[in-house]
């Protein structure tokens, strides 16, 4: 049997991980499971130490979501639920990088016209911080919902608006976006 006798210092001191952290990983994910002594602090083994290491990994360096990370550790499987992590697995050398606003509508709208040119009607759903947001993409919106099977638009909506002659339980049979209000 493991000897559990480190205390939470010393697992910070091995890992780099913060006590807070520790302590929230272990309410929201069940992990690490430390034994507690009859005056209630935490005591860990080197396993534990271990397999934070392994989820410290996994999570910086490869991208993968922390439950998954964490899952993994414990010897489940799972697939990697990210592009990201997909591609940071196969290219460890890619490098996150941020993008601003108008890069991003630029990729955006070469993954909408990519999408738009194959001859099957797919779904669209966007989500928009503001209303304001997709109003001045609206347009845009419109042209794209017309080739669709179904089309939604998320933001902070006033109130729900249907486009003109969809039926309140059937799917629109118009072809603009339909709007869902984030209250």
């Amino acid at each position: 049997m493991e000897s559990r006798d480190l205390s939470i210092g010393d697992v910070v001191e091995a890992t780099g991980l913060g006590e807070a952290t520790l302590r929230a990983w272990e309410r929201r994910y069940g992990f690490p499971e430390p034994r507690r002594t009859q005056s209630g602090h935490r005591r860990y083994g080197q396993e534990d130490v271990e397999r934070l290491l392994q989820v410290v990994e996994e999570r910086d360096d490869r991208g993968t979501a922390l439950a998954v990370a964490i899952e993994r550790s414990r010897g489940a499987s799972t697939e990697i639920p990210s592009l990201f992590a997909r591609l940071r697995a196969q290219r460890p050398d890619l490098l996150p990088m941020r993008a601003r606003k108008r890069e991003m509508i630029h990729l955006s709208h070469a993954i909408e016209d990519e999408s738009a040119s194959h001859a099957e009607r797919g779904i669209l759903i966007g989500s928009f911080q503001r209303e304001r947001f997709y109003r001045q993409a609206e347009p845009r919106w419109n042209e794209l919902a017309r080739g669709c099977e179904v089309a939604f638009a998320f933001a902070d909506f006033k109130r729900l608006r249907r486009p003109r002659g969809a039926a309140a339980s059937s799917p629109s049979t118009a072809r603009t976006p339909s709007h869902a209000s984030g209250d």
